[in-house]
């Protein structure tokens, strides 16, 4: 399986998967009205589960499968777009 992130303007704040086994694309998007630049800069797994970051706002986000994402952190003082959020384990 291949997770890829969108950071475009033309598709913002979603994941692509990729099952190469079953040649079978998926396109998960994130529901984000209040946050139009809303964009991952960051997918990694950590264990059973993935961790994201957004670049705006700045937060990062956890997801069990990929589809439902849940913040665990947002940054309340950043106001501007972020290119440099990251997570490290």
């Amino acid at each position: 399986m291949w997770v890829f992130r969108f950071d475009t303007g033309i598709a913002r704040g979603g994941v692509t998967i990729n099952n190469a086994d079953e040649d079978a694309w998926r396109f998960i998007f994130l529901k984000t009205d209040d946050y139009r630049y809303a964009q991952f800069t960051f997918i990694m797994r950590y264990g059973d589960y993935y961790i994201g970051c957004l670049r705006y706002p700045t937060t990062i986000l956890i997801s069990k499968d990929l589809y439902y994402w849940y913040p665990l952190y947002i940054d309340p003082t950043s106001s501007r777009y972020n290119h440099l959020v990251n997570a490290f384990t």
